[in-house]
């Protein structure tokens, strides 16, 4: 259990998808659900912070903003909205299109941290979930 506690907090920051992971948990520890679920969202959730916190410090801001930037100011406008939640929410809960970039984003624009760790913790609660108990029947 604390190799997958160890291996759940540090994969984000490899920007290595936690589906799998999560999966795994489920199938290892299926009398553990539960913890599984709690241990996903802890690590799920260090990893967006880290990414929203360093976005600038990974040099990837201004490379997007000269290369992208009508793009980026696009993507500044939906999330500096009064309905930016909503958006980080459906696109953690969307499983095909990785979180990390989305929080990435939102750290290089400045949306408000507390916007962004809302929707991002509700969406991947929703996903997380589903992927723990569905996983755990895998191994049925």
């Amino acid at each position: 259990m604390l190799v997958y506690v160890i291996i759940s907090f540090v994969r984000g920051f490899f920007l290595i998808p936690s589906t799998p992971f999560v999966i795994a948990g489920a199938l290892l520890f299926p009398d553990k659900l539960f913890l599984v679920l709690i241990i996903s969202m802890v690590g799920i959730m260090l990893s967006a912070t880290s990414l929203y916190y360093f976005a600038d410090i990974l040099g990837f801001s201004e490379y997007l903003e000269k290369k992208y930037p009508k793009k980026v100011k696009k993507w500044e406008r939906k999330l500096q909205s009064s309905k930016a939640t909503f958006l980080v929410l459906g696109w953690s809960f969307f499983p095909l299109v990785p979180t990390d970039i989305i929080c990435y984003v939102a750290g290089i624009i400045k949306m408000p941290f507390k916007y962004m760790f809302t929707g991002v913790f509700l969406g991947e609660l929703v996903l997380v979930t589903f992927y723990v108990y569905s996983g755990s029947m895998l191994g049925l």
